[in-house]
């Protein structure tokens, strides 16, 4: 039965080649070859093949073919992969691939959900079962360029099968310091960690700490870097590309302002403070109910707009007296100027001493900027130059109930701090700019062969047609072709 199969793929695998199908034939040969891979030495020169026919077809081919994979596009990290998605989809031709855990649900992130993206995903409930899926998706979508959204380990081994398989440009995007996710404090090579345990840790452990680690590590051995903020790019160089937002789209009006109020039924008269992302305990949520009932004013309303994962928290809100709340759930990403336009002020609070602040660009930053809304926020590193450039009030620890009624009193105060909100938007976090630097660097970074300290990682995921195609393809050069 198993020649049978064998046969079959490596008929069909002929056949889609000659037709020039490359994804099917990639797809039929990797079959045959995880079915027999002792037959490596006749599958992979098949494969090696393909992936030359392939890459020449793409020569002469407009536009680019562009993929940026999220590790996991269930929860709202998805929010950072959609957004370069976007600004490459300004020049070349892009679609959004990753993995679902049944986990954290078994549909794509509510706010992309809807989104005409084209998305292509596999669903796990187990992470050991998800070696075999990624190939499966890889070889059946081949890409010229695969930017990898967060240096997570599932990220990291679909760039490197990226590399292997099609011989792909890679970036890899960091625009949180993951490390601080999983309590790890260094990353860690394979030399070093396979020094100390003599084995990689096993695939059902792929976003816990030790993976992580193996993965911040290698964040720097693919093609190119990007990150969200000059904290990022002081700890893992590369180029800044900002949580961008579309100016075509984020144009303030009194008109829109009045459109999303009555919309969402926010009264005419109500200031607004807003909160727009995923409401948790570390952002600040609660002291900024504080800081509003200590102003005891009945013309304040609280607007937190995002679905709550932890109920109890959502309670603990409640809880804090003398504070209007309006809670809206989840926004698809098209909205969101409707949304921002409602408000009067974002606050935008961290902890100062957390190291996941230290590095994290608050997401929702641009949409106010944008939006001629103003912002107070704490001055961490990741949002320092805005805090310089004036287009921002920065609250420190304290200081907020002081601030917030200030402006509240005084909304003509803060007319020069918006005017520069603006001009810095314009200039460092619109899709304009944004656009133009990822063009730029794209077009700069070359296409490397396979990094020596990948290698490692490639023999030790044990899957045998992969180490065949590493020994085939490691002395070979890499992709021959470069878009403009």
């Amino acid at each position: 039965m198993i020649a049978t199969t064998t046969d079959s793929a490596l008929m069909r695998g002929n056949i889609a080649q000659r037709q020039g199908l490359y994804a099917q034939a990639m797809h039929a040969y990797g079959e045959a070859l995880q079915a027999l891979p002792e037959l490596a030495h006749v599958i992979v020169p098949n494969m090696v093949q393909v992936r030359r026919k392939y890459c020449q077809t793409r020569l002469a081919t407009k536009p680019l073919r562009v993929a940026v994979c999220g590790w996991e596009l269930a929860h709202n990290a998805a929010g950072r992969a959609y957004t370069l998605a976007m600004l490459y989809q300004r020049f070349a031709s892009t679609e959004l691939i990753g993995n679902l855990h049944t986990k954290r649900g078994q549909a794509l992130w509510e706010p992309i959900r809807h989104t005409a993206l084209p998305k292509h995903t596999i669903l796990l409930d187990n992470w050991a079962r998800f070696l075999d899926k990624a190939i499966d998706l890889v070889t059946l979508h081949p890409y010229d360029v695969v930017h990898l959204s967060k240096p997570r380990a599932p990220n990291i081994i679909y760039g490197l099968l990226y590399k292997l398989i099609w011989g792909a440009k890679v970036l890899v995007d960091v625009d949180d310091e993951e490390l601080a996710f999983v309590r790890a404090q260094t990353p860690i090579t394979i030399a070093d960690y396979l020094e100390q345990h003599q084995q990689l840790p096993a695939l059902d452990q792929l976003e816990a700490a030790d993976w992580t680690r193996i993965a911040v590590g290698l964040a720097g051995q693919f093609d190119g870097v990007t990150v969200s903020n000059p904290a990022l790019q002081a700890r893992y160089g590369g180029e800044i590309v900002r949580h961008a937002r579309d100016e075509a789209l984020y144009q303030n009006s009194p008109a829109l302002r009045q459109q999303g109020r009555a919309k969402h039924g926010v009264a005419k008269d109500k200031k607004v403070v807003l909160f727009f992302g995923t409401p948790k305990a570390h952002k600040g949520l609660l002291e900024t109910a504080q800081a509003i009932a200590s102003l005891a004013r009945n013309d304040v309303l609280f607007v937190i707009v995002g679905n709550f994962l932890d109920a109890g928290f959502k309670q603990q809100l409640q809880a804090v007296a003398g504070v209007q709340y309006q809670f809206i759930g989840n926004q698809p990403f098209e909205a969101a100027p409707e949304i921002v336009a409602m408000a009067d002020i974002v606050i935008l609070l961290q902890q100062n001493d957390s190291p996941i602040a230290t590095y994290q660009l608050p997401a929702k930053l641009g949409d106010a900027l944008a939006m001629d809304v103003l912002v107070l926020a704490t001055p961490t590193p990741a949002i320092v130059d805005a805090c310089e450039a004036g287009a921002i009030l920065p609250v420190l620890p304290g200081q907020l109930p002081q601030a917030l009624g200030q402006v509240l009193d005084n909304p003509e105060k803060a007319r020069s701090t918006k005017e520069a909100a603006r001009r810095y938007f314009e200039r460092t976090t619109s899709f304009t700019h944004n656009g133009q630097v990822l063009q730029t660097q794209l077009a700069a970074t070359a296409n490397r062969s396979l990094a020596p300290a990948l290698q490692p990682l490639t023999a030790q995921l044990k899957t045998p047609w992969l180490q065949a195609l590493l020994a085939t393809c490691s002395g070979a050069s890499a992709l021959p072709y470069s878009h403009a």
